[in-house]
């Protein structure tokens, strides 16, 4: 009878023993889990604060091109080349005289 008690009292120790130390595996993966994913999330913080500024680059760069080819477009800015390349003489319109070529008659 004693040696049953004493089985039964070594059995309950060994699975408590048991059951701490998967409560403790458990609980240590967690944490190390956790540690994992929050150095992600730095890094990835660390990402998105680099494409934020390279995007803020590219916008500043697009303003700038978008002006200048808006400055090279211009009206003046054509006229001024059409000078430097000689060109003074103004073209004189051409006038449709028949209508029928205007309306395809």
């Amino acid at each position: 009878m004693k040696n049953q008690q004493n089985y039964e009292f070594l059995l309950k120790n060994n699975m408590k023993s048991l059951y701490k130390l998967i409560f403790s595996g458990i609980f240590i993966t967690l944490i190390l889990l956790n540690i994992w994913v929050f150095t992600k999330g730095m890094h990835l913080s660390s990402d998105i604060n680099n494409f934020e500024l390279k995007t803020k680059e590219l916008k500043k760069e697009n303003m700038e091109l978008e002006a200048n080819l808006y400055r090279i477009n211009s009206l003046n800015n054509t006229s001024k080349i059409a000078e430097k390349l000689l060109f003074t003489q103004k073209a004189s319109p051409y006038f449709l005289d028949n209508l029928s070529v205007a309306l395809k008659k």
